[in-house]
């Protein structure tokens, strides 16, 4: 019996294909996607509907069927077709969503399919209630088989291959796939229809008739309407599972910045202090359990950092310090995992300072030589917005040798070093030593015990006096502060007094001794009315400077608790403290010598001092540093330029002092230059206040005599 088919119905079922293979698409993203019992829900779902489809497209197609006679079908047989439908299209879909689809095993699960997708076909047709049954032809059976093995591996690869697809175009390819799909399914079919030979006069008896025209219209609407609900599902899904895994990313990446900038530098974007303390904590963690043989610590400080902020502003400080970092990176080996051995570590410290960790190094020297090389690439001229400028460090190291277990420690160690470096002369290399670690830990006992004592009994001031030199009386005295602690013993200031400017401790010791220099100047004043001395000095340091009008207003009222005219009071100053800030000090000297206080300049002759500052700033007296008495007698050199000083001095209104006098003869030539007053151990040494008036060892009349000598021997040697 000739077979036809009607053109419409055809149409309808390859529609219906298609329809399926892009529904299998995206279910099969959606199963790979999900998790749980979400994962499994989708495949039943998918498996139910794909079967469904793929059943209704088969079915539609044997409805296109054309016979002059009506055709039954049995109904058992027509849902096990369904049902084969149905686990062909799990299976597949499995198999679409799993992480990995090896040759063997996609060449296995495209013969599984399409031998479902083959019995689903033949099952259906053998549904068909007629007799004599049908028979099929061998070549269109066995080309039907192989067009559903092929259609099977195409539509598994596909499948897989744009399950995770999501870019721009991910929709036309998924459509374009889901027509190949379609139209191989379809092509399947119609080829194994093309087999079926109905012998003439057959008929059909027994099943259900059903009229074809109406059972196509609504097994077709079945199908796309079941089909249309699970696109529209797996799409609102996979769009909700789309923004979940946005959020997801934006609150990932928004982590990953955080940890970064908890871990990192801001302006350079090198790893922080903490983030190197945790590297350098694993370090030490593999050198004492014998996975590395050494590391090395380079603490570096920039040399006269300061002044590019304070000359070309912060914003080129910030861009010299990225600068400096980029240039560290670059010369070492970096990773960005920290944590690898196998590489060294540059962090930013803070401020100016920047810190090393070598792994591996072979030696103290292999880390010192690295040192050097890092010091050789920093001092470079770096263009600083068009401006200029040469930059060097101070680089202090410490090696994994000195045992130390804690980061705190070594870092500690490193800086010392660097300090030894700077204090040697800046811009070069200083390896850390024992000898370094006992004087930090006295360091560091000396400022705990010093911030105990303070305003305590193991403090004490004593009174060096300042004398005339002419008439040998006294006129002041400087006060000294002195220092024995229980378990230190005896500190010297040369010790203490440093380790209290750079702990901070120097204001409240300095105005400790302040209160003391005025409680013991009142005293003196109400004891001795007439011998007493006409001031107390006492030494201010540039952190009291710093302070501006908040010192200015201590000053003013300490003497108005204590009593003491301001005329009582002379502050001594260095020019080096000065100049760190001048306009600032001017200022404030100022407004004390215009309250009646007498300024002092301490030190003069020393480091860079200028005769200018005599001529700007409002001393009363200037203190002629010790270092010039030594060859006073003997040495015309030094006699001449003290002469010149003194002589200066005293032509512009202030009273000349010379300090460290130890000699008769010594006065005697100051005597004869003109210098107005003396201080040293000639007269007395330091001494408490209650024994202060009276001390002097003075010899007014045999320096008279003397002083006369010594201006003639003065005279003609000049």
């Amino acid at each position: 019996m000739e077979l036809s088919y009607n053109s419409g119905l055809v149409a309808l079922s390859i529609a219906v294909a298609i329809l399926v293979s892009y529904t299998a698409l995206g279910l099969a993203a959606r199963v790979a996607e999900s998790r749980g019992a979400a994962g499994h829900a989708w495949l039943i779902l998918g498996a139910c509907s794909m079967g469904v489809g793929i059943w209704s497209m088969h079915f539609l197609g044997m409805l296109a069927l054309s016979l002059p006679i009506q055709l039954r079908y049995d109904v058992d047989m027509t849902l096990v077709s369904l049902g084969v439908a149905v686990l062909t299209s799990g299976f597949a879909i499995r198999i679409a969503s799993s992480k990995q689809l090896g040759l063997a095993r996609h060449l296995l699960c495209s013969g599984v399919m399409a031998f479902g997708i083959v019995g689903m076909h033949y099952l259906g047709m053998g549904a068909i209630e007629i007799t004599p049954d049908i028979t099929y032809a061998l070549m269109p059976v066995v080309a039907s088989v192989l067009i559903a093995l092929a259609a099977s591996y195409c539509a598994l690869w596909l499948t897989f291959i744009l399950r995770s697809t999501v870019h721009r175009y991910a929709r036309i390819a998924r459509l374009g796939a889901a027509i190949i799909m379609g139209c191989a399914i379809a092509g399947m079919h119609y080829m194994g229809m093309s087999a079926a030979m109905i012998a003439p006069g057959s008929i059909c008896d027994g099943g259900l008739a059903i009229e074809n025209g109406w059972l196509a219209v609504a097994v077709a609407l079945a199908a796309f309407g079941m089909l249309t609900i699970t696109l529209i599902t797996s799409v609102f899904d996979s769009h909700m599972a789309a923004r979940g895994r946005a959020y997801d990313e934006s609150m990932a990446r928004a982590d990953r910045q955080l940890r970064h900038q908890a871990t990192h530098d801001a302006l350079t974007g090198l790893p922080n202090r903490s983030q190197f303390l945790q590297c350098l904590k694993y370090a030490i963690d593999r050198v004492n359990g014998g996975e590395q043989a050494m590391f090395a610590v380079l603490f570096l400080d920039l040399d006269r950092f300061k002044f590019v902020n304070d000359s070309l502003g912060h914003a080129a400080g910030d861009e010299l310090l990225r600068q400096i970092a980029v240039c560290l990176t670059f010369e070492l080996r970096t990773s960005a995992d920290h944590s690898d051995p196998a590489y060294d570590v540059v962090s930013r410290f803070g401020g100016d300072e920047f810190l090393v960790l070598l792994n591996n190094v072979a030696s103290p020297a292999e880390a010192k030589r690295i040192a050097e090389a890092l010091l050789a690439a920093l001092s470079s001229t770096y263009d600083l917005h068009g401006r200029e400028v040469d930059c060097s460090a101070s680089v202090g190291i410490v090696t994994s040798d000195h045992c130390c277990t804690l980061a705190d420690e070594v870092v500690r160690n490193a800086d010392v070093a660097m300090y030894e470096a700077k204090r040697a002369g800046r811009s070069c290399v200083i390896v850390f030593n024992e000898c370094m670690h006992k004087e930090v830990s006295r360091h560091v006992l000396i400022e705990t015990c010093l911030r105990r004592a303070i305003g305590t009994d193991e403090l004490s001031v004593v009174y060096q006096p300042i004398v005339e030199l002419s008439s040998g009386e006294l006129v002041s005295a400087e006060a000294l502060v002195r220092w024995q602690n229980p378990v230190l013993g005896c500190v010297s200031p040369a010790e203490f007094i440093p380790i209290a400017e750079e702990s901070g401790l120097i204001v409240a010791l300095d105005q400790w001794v302040r209160l003391e220099a005025c409680r013991a100047m009142r005293g003196w004043r109400e004891r001795y009315p007439k011998s007493a001395p006409k001031t107390v000095s006492v030494n201010v340091s540039r952190a009291e400077l710093a302070r501006n009008q908040v010192f200015r207003a201590e000053i003013k009222d300490l003497l108005e608790k204590m009593d003491l005219p301001a005329h009582c009071l002379q502050l001594e100053v260095t020019e080096r403290d000065v100049m760190r800030n001048p306009e600032d000090a001017l200022l404030l000297m100022q407004e004390l010598r215009a309250m009646g206080v007498r300024l002092a300049m301490d030190d003069f002759g020393t480091g860079t001092s200028s005769l200018g500052i005599l001529r700007t700033y409002p001393f009363d007296t200037i203190k002629i540093d010790r270092s010039f008495v030594q060859g006073l007698v003997g040495s015309a050199d030094v006699l001449a330029v003290i002469h010149a000083t003194i002589n200066l001095v005293e032509h512009l209104g202030m009273a000349s002092l010379v300090e460290g006098i130890e000699q008769e003869a010594q006065v005697s030539v100051l005597l004869s230059i003109g210098c107005r007053y003396g201080q040293g151990f000639l007269f007395s040494k330091p001494v408490p206040a209650d024994r202060l008036v009276g001390s002097i060892k003075a010899k007014p009349e045999r320096r008279k005599a003397e002083v006369r000598e010594t201006a003639a021997m003065f005279e003609s040697a000049t």
